[in-house]
């Protein structure tokens, strides 16, 4: 996926919230309110998770950049944590959508863990980002 602006973690969550609307969890807070379960950063203590919930890291890495006629382009690797807090199957639904969408990806899946309460995976995936100078 390529574009001209560059990329933050607020515009990689709407694009995953919008890939993963139908299967995200709740956070459910201390008034009652609730919102879907994914976030920039860490889950603030203070929420309760129901579902699958997801967590992108606030930055990428710069894996690679490419010197261009007008500049150069970058290629981030973004990483977002899954954690499915049902019986993994959202989760496993979230995995395929998010390779559909995101081609150039790869992902951990972590088996479910006696002192663990969910299903957990790192998914891990591309963006490239033009830069002119």
């Amino acid at each position: 996926m390529e574009c001209s602006n560059e990329y933050k973690a607020c515009d990689v969550l709407v694009l995953v919230q919008s890939k993963l609307s139908e299967i995200l969890g709740t956070y459910t807070h201390d008034n009652g309110f609730t919102e879907p379960s994914i976030c920039i950063g860490n889950t603030p203590d203070t929420l309760t998770v129901d579902g699958l919930e997801v967590v992108i890291d606030f930055l990428p890495q710069q894996v690679r950049r490419y010197q261009t006629t007008n500049g150069f382009v970058d290629k981030l690797l973004w990483s977002i944590h899954l954690f499915d807090y049902t019986n993994g199957s959202a989760l496993r639904q979230a995995l395929y959508l998010l390779n559909i969408t995101f081609p150039e990806s790869r992902y951990i899946y972590y088996p479910p863990q006696s002192d663990l309460k969910s299903y957990n995976a790192l998914f891990s995936f591309y963006l490239y980002q033009s830069n002119q100078v």
